[in-house]
């Protein structure tokens, strides 16, 4: 008997890591900045890649395999500078700030489920 109290945590925690995973990615655009011919990189939902317009595979090697089948890493088509470079440094920094907010907001959301189990298995902490 399932009671799905947990179904909740669940998708939670999927939030949480997808947003692990594109840290790790948007944190590599930042690294490779200065980086001669490296395209900046995000990690999207399959389901989004119809409305990833501007994103595209340019070869097979380029998009790198996930441990979650859920998602991809994409590379960019965005303008590049003289020296191949496609990372905008200010836009990079961005996405990760971004993706940190989101990532802190499922870590609160978590911590906030499991104070009130914790409150609903100790009776109201009686």
């Amino acid at each position: 008997m399932s009671l799905g109290i947990f179904n909740a945590m669940r998708s939670v925690e999927s939030s949480l890591d997808y947003h692990l995973d594109r840290q790790g990615v948007l944190a590599s655009n930042v690294t490779n900045a200065d980086t001669p011919n490296y395209r900046s990189k995000d990690l999207v939902f399959s389901e989004s890649l119809t409305s990833a317009s501007s994103l595209i595979q340019t070869m097979e090697g380029h998009v790198q395999g996930s441990e979650n089948p859920r998602y991809q890493v994409l590379t960019s088509r965005e303008p590049q500078n003289l020296d191949g470079n496609g990372v905008r440094l200010e836009k990079a920094m961005a996405q990760l700030a971004g993706n940190t907010i989101r990532y802190n907001q499922g870590i609160e959301l978590t911590r906030k489920k499991l104070g009130l189990l914790r409150y609903a298995a100790t009776a109201g902490g009686r």
